[in-house]
């Protein structure tokens, strides 16, 4: 077959950021969740197809174009094929993103449900970034899965009973560690930081770990459950319940900014949980009516994987009790979390 005169053809590849074999002549900025949802939308879908959808993907293109095509080779990430490959995703994917930093033990973590040795984090992200079709990007010194979702579904095959028992024996540790900023009078909480007291973990890690424990509570039966026998939904409660359940002041206020996460991983759980809390004499949540710390600004850079059941609680929420965290329930704040983590911290 004759292709013709090819010498002066321009191939464009796109590279994930932060690979280290590239030279960015040309850096192309991540598509704004806005304009990605609006392109979907002309593409004909309804505005709820375009907002899950986008979710799905990350807003990644790449990841678009695989869960679009019709062609099953296409739509496996090219990295699935190699099993070592595979396997080694899977600690990133649950934790989504993490930061490398001095003062953070982020990488840690990783060493434990990647079953790492010290030092190998590193190597494997950077042969991670170097693949085709890459599953995680770099942004300074925060690292980021492209596509939790579709990195979680790509190496459900690999995972594990060992691997969701390191996962779910670790999460109410880090969800439920206590913040160092209550150390420090009230009205110096927010410098935290710049004082001493911040979190031994990112923000960053602590959502990720957030929105895998929603990923799968919602699609864990189709992801590793049925295969495995293991209802990761009944799991994910039980996370919900081990940290509501009896809280005292320090530890809502340690777990104010995994709220919505909570509420979106098992909505029954967390309003038995609110419920039974909300009828004490004296309820200790109230103590999240105060200003929010370092930390819950930082988690609250990251949405919940998805709002509509996270939603549906605190609406519920708004019913048992109206004035629980200093909020009218005003439907049009229903689902707004912006709103609601003002009220909330």
């Amino acid at each position: 077959m004759d292709f013709g005169d090819r010498r002066n053809l321009t191939i464009v590849r796109a590279y994930p950021k932060g690979r280290l074999d590239v030279r960015e002549a040309l850096l192309l900025s991540h598509v704004p969740s806005e304009t990605f949802r609006a392109e979907l939308e002309s593409m004909g879908l309804s505005r709820d197809d375009a907002d899950n959808l986008s979710i799905k993907v990350g807003h990644s293109v790449p990841v678009l174009r695989r869960q679009l095509s019709g062609d099953p080779e296409v739509r496996r990430p090219s990295w699935v094929r190699d099993r070592a490959a595979a396997k080694s995703v899977l600690p990133f994917a649950l934790v989504g993103s993490w930061g490398e930093r001095e003062n953070l033990d982020d990488s840690t973590i990783l060493q434990l449900l990647g079953d790492f040795r010290d030092g190998e984090v590193e190597t494997v992200r950077d042969e991670l970034l170097a693949l085709n079709d890459a599953p995680i990007a770099r942004y300074g010194y925060v690292n980021v899965v492209v596509s939790q979702i579709d990195a979680l579904f790509a190496v459900r095959h690999y995972i594990s009973r060992d691997d969701l028992d390191r996962f779910f024996q670790l999460l109410p540790e880090l969800l439920g560690d206590r913040d160092p900023a209550l150390d420090l009078p009230q009205d110096q909480w927010y410098m935290a930081n710049v004082l001493g007291h911040a979190r031994s973990f990112s923000g960053a890690l602590l959502s990720g770990l957030g929105d895998a424990l929603c990923i799968l509570s919602v699609h864990g039966a189709e992801i590793c459950g049925d295969r495995l026998e293991v209802d990761l939904a009944y799991r994910a409660g039980e996370v919900v319940r081990s940290l509501m359940q009896g809280a005292d002041e320090e530890r809502w206020l340690s777990i104010r900014g995994h709220l919505r996460a909570l509420a979106e991983a098992s909505p029954s759980a967390f309003l038995d949980c609110l419920e039974a809390e909300l009828r004490e004499p004296e309820p200790a949540i109230r103590a999240i009516n105060q200003p929010p710390t370092p930390s819950d600004r930082a988690r609250a850079l990251r949405g919940p994987f998805s709002v509509s059941p996270a939603a549906r609680a605190l609406e519920a929420a708004f019913a048992i009790a109206p004035n629980w965290c200093g909020i009218a329930p005003n439907a049009k704040d229903v689902g707004n979390y912006d709103a609601i983590s003002i009220g909330c911290g």
